[in-house]
């Protein structure tokens, strides 16, 4: 969860001065349909790093 509030805020700011300012920011990321994709890009990410670190922790780090 932490994770996935940290990719959010990054991509958020990142996205703040990338479409140069809020409202390209709206544009690109809360746009009507575009807004899912940014939720599901989020979560398999989130979902992914924590695949990666229960791996790590079950069979890496013993």
């Amino acid at each position: 969860m932490i994770f996935f509030i940290a990719i959010a805020l990054i991509k958020i700011i990142l996205g703040f001065f990338r479409f140069s300012g809020f409202k390209g920011l709206q544009d690109e990321y809360f746009a009507d349909g575009k807004w899912q994709y940014f939720l599901i890009s989020n979560l398999v990410m989130s979902f992914i790093y924590g695949l990666l670190m229960a791996g790590y922790y079950k069979f890496i780090k013993k």
